[in-house]
């Protein structure tokens, strides 16, 4: 026991059956000003609704079911409110549960700022279709860390309003079901299901600076055969068009994307698309997936050093994108889902149009691609001037190509206008594409 500054006495955590396991906990999370271990939810509510900062709020392991969980309280900076598990969730590359620990069987509000979540099992079956797993509600710096997330219905992390600075890192989301001794397999079907939404994390074009890395987002079902069945994708920024310029500087690197099978036959989906300005996609890796990737309304994004594989398109409209020293590589043909590769679009709107009025596909606009490369021969790798449907009349402008080397095939061109390049690459000051292995993401990754 150790005595608290408010004179309480308060149980210590420590656990000789873990320590080899959590000492590399200590340099992952900031200092405890106070330990709290709580076991039921009775015990986790009061604490919650006593929390101040720099405590640490510690559940056993069990399960949290029940109605939603609220962290309103605030930490600060330097002391964060930290809501933890004693056991975290770890889990093999091939997806096979080591440890559940605390098992999050509800919704999590959080309002307060400087709030961590930390190695929960959030276990999203049965829990309210179409709405939300966890949700900031203009909460500022929030950390959600090495917690698996998986099984729900609606969005699996919501950033809404102005809920600025999360950082969300080191986390396995899947939405489907898998058994705690199940291996996920290597290619998996595409399972469709109706009528319920299934994304991964969902932020609004004002939630400002969302740090996105090390997750592994894997195993997405198909989108329905209607427009309206539901919405499907592991990453979603912005919520509408009127939010497409509005500067929203995420930045989302070092992600797994595996086995996204959002498109069906008849119906082409994204897995990951963005409605908003200014952020940045890096050095992740994006692995047999059937739905593709999506700059869809929003000026000056990057695409830097990915890896794409079995990847069905990546696609770029609106206005000066920048694709930078990425890599495209397909190892099969598939006739249900063509292989597009890198597609700068002609669009059904002039990118010229109000923001807020840019419904439609809007044409693309001085995009830059530089440096990127095709592994293997199959597939197709670059064209400019994609239609994606017969309404795409207007052309894309502007395009710029460097550093295209012919060995990559042909370069393929539809509708397109002011067209620059292929030239020489003019500079190179990114960093280089490499594969990610699930071994390097999810909850278990860089524990060392």
């Amino acid at each position: 026991m150790a005595l608290g500054s408010t004179g309480l006495l308060l149980p210590v955590w420590a656990e000789p059956a873990v320590a080899a396991r959590s000492a590399p906990t200590a340099r992952d999370l900031p200092v405890a000003l106070r330990t709290r271990i709580v076991s039921g939810r009775p015990m986790l509510d009061a604490a919650l609704a006593s929390a101040r900062p720099g405590d640490h709020i510690v559940l056993a392991d069990g399960v949290y079911a029940g109605s939603p969980l609220t962290v309103a309280a605030s930490g600060t900076a330097q002391a964060p409110i930290v809501v933890r598990a004693a056991n975290p969730v770890r889990l093999r590359p091939d997806g096979t549960v080591l440890a559940s620990g605390a098992r999050i069987q509800t919704r999590v509000d959080i309002t307060g700022a400087h709030v961590w979540l930390y190695g929960l099992d959030c276990d999203g079956t049965g829990w309210l279709g179409n709405t939300f797993l966890i949700r900031l509600d203009d909460a500022r710096n929030v950390t959600i860390k090495r917690c698996r997330i998986y099984h729900w219905e609606g969005r699996g992390i919501e950033l809404n309003g102005a809920s600025t600075d999360a950082e969300i890192a080191y986390n396995d989301l899947s939405p489907r079901s898998f058994d705690d001794q199940r291996p996920i397999y290597p290619r998996g079907p595409a399972v469709q299901v109706r009528n319920r939404h299934r994304t991964g994390i969902r932020g609004d074009a004002s939630a400002l600076r969302a740090n996105i890395h090390h997750n592994h987002f894997h195993d997405y079902p198909a989108k329905g055969q209607h427009y309206d069945d539901y919405k499907v994708a592991a990453l979603i920024c912005g919520s509408s068009p009127a939010t497409g310029g509005r500067a929203a500087y995420w930045d989302v690197h070092h992600n797994l994307f595996a086995r996204c099978h959002t498109s069906s036959e008849g119906v082409d989906a994204p897995f990951a698309e963005w409605k908003a300005s200014r952020c940045t996609f890096r050095q992740n890796t994006f692995d047999n997936c059937n739905g593709h990737l999506t700059f869809r309304q929003g000026l000056d994004n990057s695409l830097i050093a990915n890896w794409f594989r079995d990847v069905r398109a990546i696609r770029f409209m609106d206005r000066g994108h920048r694709i930078l020293g990425n890599v495209v590589e397909y190892t099969e043909v598939s006739a249900r889902f063509p292989r597009t590769g890198l597609n700068v679009l002609a669009g059904t709107i002039p990118w010229t149009t109000p923001q807020s009025q840019k419904f439609g596909f809007p044409q693309a606009c001085q995009v830059i691609l530089a440096g990127n490369r095709r592994q293997g021969p199959l597939g197709r790798f670059l064209t400019v001037g994609t239609s994606l449907s017969s309404d795409s009349v207007l052309p894309a402008l502007d395009t710029r190509i460097e550093g295209w080397d012919p060995s990559m095939g042909p370069i393929g061109f539809g509708r397109h206008q002011g067209t620059q390049g292929p030239t020489r690459l003019t500079r190179e000051t990114w960093p280089t594409a490499a594969p990610l292995t699930a071994a390097q993401v999810g909850p278990g990754a860089d524990l060392v």
